[in-house]
């Protein structure tokens, strides 16, 4: 989370279209991305970051590859999961 490139992808995968949807959501459950203590500093640099480009669409920072990539990478840990659920001991 520390380049637009990576901001992009994020917003990508959550089905985000802007880089201020994606700070905005990254500040929601800040819990899930830093610590508590540092939280007023992460959000200072996450604005910072993305100061001028908070309205520009995450899609338009990434290739067609780039989206290839990721739905690949996607549909590699979806089949993974289900083969793991399936291999796992019924309870």
């Amino acid at each position: 989370m520390n380049s637009l490139p990576a901001l992009a992808e994020m917003g990508y995968v959550l089905g985000l279209d802007t880089f201020g949807e994606v700070a905005s959501h990254i500040i929601c459950h800040y819990d899930a991305y830093w610590l508590i203590d540092e939280v007023p500093q992460r959000e200072a640099e996450l604005w910072a970051l993305i100061r001028g480009h908070e309205d520009d669409l995450v899609r338009n920072h990434l290739t067609d590859d780039d989206c290839r990539r990721i739905d690949d990478e996607l549909d590699q840990a979806l089949t993974s999961s289900r083969h793991a659920a399936d291999d796992s001991p019924a309870k």
